[in-house]
């Protein structure tokens, strides 16, 4: 049976948090400072929840979100002193949201159930993995040190976050809990586009 729990939301365009995966956040908005206090108070947790395509955090109080997020622990918070925050989330487990709950508190809270990774009984993630490796290693740009810090998952998830899709074609992958068809979609692409835009990041915008 599907473990169960009821936690925040943090709906944020463009940003998709995944298992193992670190986010650094920069919060300001007066509601989710009140997610965070709450949260250091408690368990420390909240999900980072992708607005639906064609909706935007940036212009709706509450919009849609995609049903499965992504839930996260705060592992690093500082407190500013006009008391905004800047935290470190890590990515914990995908999650399914059942429904949104009705609460006094400033922020959205979901019912969800976990969703745990899927893998593979043979070896294919194994060598997936590996080529992948050497398809980043041959683009340069310094993608293959830069990533070869992630293990297999969190190297699959962090690609597909990178490269260039449209938000309805991300999310519907980043929504499949296994990670070799995951893997599988991203060979076949780098194998067709040698140059498929993915993004070589710097100084993470979030924190500006």
């Amino acid at each position: 049976m599907a473990v169960q729990l009821e936690f925040p939301i943090f709906p944020l365009d463009s940003v998709l948090l995944v298992p193992g995966g670190m986010l650094p956040l920069h919060i300001f908005e007066p509601r989710y400072r009140a997610m965070v206090r709450d949260c250091l108070d408690g368990d420390r947790r909240f999900a980072m929840a992708a607005p639906m395509p064609g909706h935007s955090s940036a212009k709706e109080a509450r919009p849609p979100v995609h049903p499965v997020c992504c839930l996260g622990e705060i592992v690093d918070h500082k407190l500013l002193p006009d008391g905004r925050s800047l935290l470190l989330l890590k990515g914990i487990s995908r999650a399914r949201i059942l429904g949104e709950l009705e609460v006094e508190a400033p922020y959205r809270v979901v019912r969800a159930e976990l969703v745990p990774e899927l893998r593979p009984d043979d070896d294919s993630l194994e060598r997936g993995v590996a080529e992948l490796r050497q398809l980043l290693e041959d683009r340069g740009e310094g993608l293959a040190g830069e990533l070869a810090q992630f293990e297999d998952q969190v190297l699959v998830d962090t690609v597909l976050l990178r490269l260039d899709l449209e938000p309805a074609e991300r999310l519907r992958l980043y929504a499949d809990a296994r990670v070799h068809e995951r893997l599988r979609w991203i060979l076949s692409m780098l194998r067709l586009r040698p140059n498929p835009g993915i993004e070589v990041r710097g100084e993470d915008p979030r924190l500006n």
